[in-house]
């Protein structure tokens, strides 16, 4: 969701480099795909979706580079460039001295970037993956989830700097001692590299603030002070969460250890709430009364994670989200901003304009090994017989998680108060007088939006469930379902083989099952290549892999009349196959497979 000029070589992004297959009646892919001339076409979109900041606020630069110094143990060395948390360089900017998903520059004009150069997190942490190719090269995909990013891990790691060196007595003017070392140890231009315009002064006199005072103050100690009190307010609103939804024995772990995934409802609802808290209260007594308080937006033991979803094809999507609450394509990166700035006055709206439209017609990226065409001609139809109904573009229908069998946790997550709550501080993140302009050149006023149009209500029992629509990039969106528990298209296609426990956050890839490396069993050898390897267990709480597991019978508008199959279909009904286990079904299986890697 960021990013402000043009000077991104996208043309460059996905050229395979030495990918080469032979087999019968296989054709490898081509080199420029669609994919590639979008990017090219759109460097500025693509800028602000991967390069600019969703928030203007944030950790300060020097000070969030100088944590690998700090504390190796927490953020690793130097060298990691912080890829134990699942992030990467940037292949077209190699200057840049954060990795792909970082920046301090907003790319808003009205709100350039100065000292201390508050780093946020951009559109492209979440929504820019990763594949390894065959030759060991990486291929990006732009508008992908990155399947590595362990979002938790990365906040558990700002508690711990906190409680490990600023907590202790005196922690704070030592680390503030400390700091102003590495910071005078460290070579000319190291922290920021000349990069997007920081001169050799510009850098000079940022590090020359960590030894000045202000108001009589050290500012080294201020800053960091301020920063531990932030990460403290995160910390109480994440316990907040343990105490309530994420309260039974088997919740899913809260602080890493689930890469690709997040819980972009039910970690913003209690932060909000705290705000509203701080608000109501003052700073002083927040923590105390927030504790106490009892909140009816937040969903009693009830987690809600999800995968990071493609943002792929968003213009064809009536809904998003993955209950179809968020109606609005503007609001709807509204909502993502919110959740890394933390406050409405924080959020980057023009940001938030430009990646709406950027990613309206965002096509996806080409499958990049070899694809049988033969079988996967046959596997179109087998496609368009028993998938297309249902995964179609402008998709209405919000399935209830009951017909489908899926966990259903995240389609319950808002109720009346928590619906409130959003609508709230999503239109408190939008000027009053701002105007944008969608991607149909359309000019307008988010305030103008009535409520329904902004976010539609899935309080009620009878409207929740989750939206199901087109399935393009489908070969880069593994795991499956929504929660990520089913590693494979073969597993989601053969419910009987679905593992367990299976790893997440290894980007080599298995074009046989069409999904990346899962095999638990070789665990050590997917952490040797990427550290961001880890176990995901289907029985925690909103983990089941049950769904999309039974045959339906639908309409030709896809909806689900009922489960099973039983006789033969009446006028205007469709049988339609969701398990394709079984010897009898194993070609045709097969031939479907090879068809989605065509989408």
């Amino acid at each position: 969701m960021n990013c402000k000029f043009a000077f991104v070589a996208a043309s460059t992004i996905l050229v395979l480099i030495g990918v080469q297959h032979s087999a019968k009646a296989q054709s490898p892919p081509s080199p420029v795909s669609a994919h590639a001339a979008y990017l090219k076409d759109h460097a500025s979109g693509y800028a602000w979706f991967a390069h600019a900041a969703n928030g203007y606020a944030g950790v300060p630069l020097i000070l969030l580079r100088a944590l690998p110094d700090l504390a190796p143990d927490i953020w690793g060395t130097p060298d990691e460039k912080f890829s134990r948390f699942g992030l990467f360089p940037d292949p077209d900017s190699p200057d840049n001295p954060l990795p792909l998903g970082l920046s301090w520059d907003s790319l808003d004009s009205a709100h350039a970037a100065k000292p201390p150069h508050p780093v946020s997190l951009t559109c492209g942490a979440c929504h820019i993956g990763r594949v390894r190719l065959d030759n060991g090269t990486y291929m990006m995909t732009v508008g992908g989830p990155n399947t590595q990013f362990d979002v938790r891990k990365y906040r558990k790691a700002y508690e711990l700097t906190v409680k490990r060196l600023l907590d202790p007595p005196n922690g704070i003017a030592e680390t503030a001692g400390r700091l102003r070392q590495i910071i005078k140890d460290k070579p000319a231009n190291y922290f920021f590299r000349n990069f997007r315009g920081i001169s050799d002064k510009d850098e000079i006199d940022a590090r020359q603030m960590y030894s000045s005072t202000v108001g009589g103050k050290d500012f080294a100690v201020l800053v960091l002070a301020g920063f531990a009190e932030k990460i403290r307010q995160g910390e109480i609103a994440v316990d907040k969460q343990k105490a309530t939804s994420y309260s039974k024995p088997n919740a899913p772990p809260m602080d890493g250890g689930s890469p690709g995934q997040a819980d972009g409802s039910g970690d913003l609802i209690p932060r909000l709430l705290m705000l509203d808290t701080i608000t109501l209260i003052g700073p002083e007594g927040y923590n105390r009364e927030f504790r106490k308080l009892t909140f009816p937006a937040l969903p009693n033991e009830l987690a809600t994670v999800t995968d990071i979803l493609s943002t792929w094809q968003q213009g064809s999507q009536n809904f998003a989200q993955i209950d179809g609450s968020v109606k609005s394509p503007f609001f709807r990166n509204v909502a993502a901003s919110l959740a890394v700035a933390g406050e409405p006055k924080y959020v980057n709206v023009l940001n938030a304009e430009f990646t709406a439209n950027f990613i309206s017609r965002l096509p996806p990226p080409a499958y990049p090994f070899a694809i049988d065409t033969t079988r996967a001609a046959r596997g179109q139809d087998l496609f368009k017989a028993n998938c297309a109904a249902c995964h179609k573009p402008f998709n209405d229908i919000v399935y209830p998680a009951d017909l489908i069998g899926t966990d259903p946790n995240r389609s319950r997550v808002l109720n009346a108060s928590g619906l409130a709550l959003f609508l709230k501080h999503f239109v408190a993140s939008v000027p009053a007088n701002f105007e944008t302009t969608d991607s149909k050149n359309v000019k307008y006023r988010p305030h103008g939006l009535s409520p329904a149009d902004i976010i539609f209500d899935r309080s009620k029992l009878a409207d929740q469930g989750y939206v199901t629509n087109a399935l393009e990039g489908l070969w880069a969106r593994a795991p499956y379902l929504h929660n990520g528990a089913v590693p494979t298209a073969h597993h989601l296609l053969v419910p009987a083989e679905r593992p367990t426990k299976f790893v997440r956050g290894s980007i080599d890839y298995e074009p046989g099952k069409l999904g990346f490396a899962w095999d638990i069993a070789k665990l050590d050898a997917y952490r040797g290549i990427d550290a961001t390897a880890a176990v995901f267990d289907t029985t925690w709480d909103s983990a089941s892999n049950a769904g999309h597991d039974r045959n339906l019978t639908i309409d030709s508008n896809g909806k689900i009349l009922r489960k099973g199959w039983d006789g033969a279909a009446g006028a205007g009904e469709i049988r339609v196959r969701l398990d394709w286990g079984g010897a009898e079904n194993r070609e045709m299986l097969a031939d479907l497979l090879e068809y989605l890697k065509t989408l």
